[in-house]
């Protein structure tokens, strides 16, 4: 990775500290280990993990071009895809992410002035 891609990593994961996202992450494990039969638990840990993504996502793009992170997005699930059965496009939370990204980018050109 060069400098620049090293840089949107990086604020990608400050993101994740700044916004306190260790202590969802820690409360919702210890929800899904006192109810682990409740599938309703689960549904919003996921969700979570997702929203998550999104917030860090959106610090980075309001730092750097939202289209070279959704290309380092993309090329970095490719490198480590290797020879998989299936895709990791076919993961729902990366597809998610990108579309995520891509709508933040319309709304900012929308937003821009002419």
């Amino acid at each position: 990775m060069n400098k620049t891609e090293q840089e949107q990593v990086l604020a990608h994961e400050l993101a994740h500290v700044q916004f306190g996202h260790t202590w969802d992450v820690l409360f919702y494990e210890f929800l899904t280990a006192i109810l682990w039969l409740q599938p309703l638990v689960w549904l919003m840990k996921q969700e979570l993990r997702d929203v998550h993504e999104y917030q860090a996502d959106a610090a980075v793009v309001q730092q750097h071009q939202p289209q070279q992170y959704t290309t380092l997005l993309s090329r970095e699930v490719l490198l480590n895809m290797g020879l998989p059965i299936g895709s990791h496009f076919t993961k729902p939370q990366i597809l998610k992410r990108l579309r995520m990204l891509q709508k933040l980018n319309q709304q900012q050109d929308w937003l821009r002035p002419c």
